[in-house]
């Protein structure tokens, strides 16, 4: 019984050691700045925005460069502005507050334990106010290869098109989309983990690696 306990308590420590060191690391590489030095020109004005826990990308819903009523079929043309955000499938549709949260989704989404991941769309009449927001400047060139990654992430049918994916809860409301995704969520490649390496394809101010919101306002501020 002893040596049962024993592993028990090894295993826990262990664990808890991982858990330690990933913060540190987290909270470390999140503060280290890359392309800061970067010059680019004020073409097109995007915008990084946070809830606190997630982060997006809004982007204007038509310009000289792109046009996502192409993938979007946006009726209402009162919508100026497009978020794009990228998660976990469980986390996103069945997990709509902190309360909500089972474990097995933690665990599931933190360990990479499926490949269901989607791609959360937001429909703006403006640039939010209510969450924290930072306008971010691009190049026209920088702004076409930023629509190039983000159209990548999307799961196509035989016929081309994104594939929607429904949300039975109706947590988000209407203006809220999702659809099929690329890529496998975990605690190393998170939501934020995503739009950090967005800007950092574009060649745009971001950290050296994140998984939390607060590293990117961070290096902004």
């Amino acid at each position: 019984m002893k040596a049962i306990f024993k592993i028990i308590f090894k295993g826990i420590g262990i664990l808890l050691t991982f858990f330690i060191l990933y913060f540190i690391a987290e909270f470390c590489l999140s503060r280290i700045s890359v392309n800061d030095k970067n010059i680019t020109k004020n073409d097109v004005t995007i915008y990084l925005t946070t809830n606190g826990a997630h982060t997006d990308l809004v982007l204007p819903v038509d310009n000289d460069i792109k046009d996502w009523n192409t993938e979007f079929k946006i009726a209402d043309k009162s919508f100026r502005y497009i978020s794009f955000g990228w998660g976990h499938k469980k986390f996103f549709l069945e997990t709509p507050t902190w309360a909500d949260l089972k474990i097995s989704t933690a665990i599931t989404a933190a360990f990479g334990m499926d490949k269901n991941s989607l791609m959360k769309i937001e429909l703006l009449a403006n640039v939010p106010v209510y969450k924290k927001t930072v306008p971010i400047q691009l190049s026209v060139v920088q702004y076409q290869q930023l629509v190039s990654h983000l159209r990548s992430y999307f799961v196509l049918d035989g016929k081309g098109d994104i594939i929607p994916v429904e949300d039975k809860l109706g947590a988000y409301g209407k203006d809220v989309q999702f659809y099929e995704s690329q890529g496998r969520y975990h605690m190393f490649n998170t939501c934020n983990t995503w739009t950090n390496n967005m800007l950092k394809k574009v060649k745009l101010k971001a950290c050296a690696w994140t998984a939390f919101s607060s590293g990117m306002f961070y290096i902004y501020e």
